[in-house]
């Protein structure tokens, strides 16, 4: 695992309840857990490949808290997934961590252009690019 990612994710990532995302399918053989890990990892590669000022911890912690929804869509089929998602996702998170409000942004509008209102900060669209590279790869198998 990226070193950023504990860094910056440590208490996110030892918390028990957020550790519950192992026993959901994200898509295929990966789990919401591995994807939300995947996704941050993914975000800092491109922070840094394109050299771009960004608050890393920002953007780490809402990239683990992106889909902190607590259920298996695949089998709960909930309507409108892909739409509904991020509120509760939004609401899980601030639950149970203090988010600043970077971090409820890039939790609030990760599934872009599905959420209508675009990102206003430059840490949420790293994470919405990044999602979609991470969620391709898991679909076709590469991840």
């Amino acid at each position: 695992m990226n070193s950023e990612i504990e860094k910056y994710g440590n208490d996110i990532l030892q918390d028990a309840e957020y550790n519950t995302l192992r026993n959901f399918v994200q898509h295929k053989h990966s789990n919401t857990y591995k994807h939300c890990v995947s996704v941050a990892d993914k975000c800092i590669r491109i922070a840094d490949r394109l050299h771009l000022k960004i608050d890393k911890s920002t953007m780490v912690r809402g990239s683990l808290l992106h889909d902190y929804y607590l259920y298996d869509w695949h089998i709960e089929r909930t309507h409108f997934h892909g739409f509904t998602h991020p509120k509760l996702a939004l609401e899980n998170a601030g639950r149970r961590f203090t988010l600043n409000k970077r971090e409820r942004e890039i939790i609030k509008k990760h599934m872009w252009p599905l959420t209508v209102i675009p990102p206003l900060c430059l840490e949420a669209w790293i994470i919405v690019l990044a999602d979609k590279i991470v969620t391709v790869n898991e679909v076709l198998g590469r991840i």
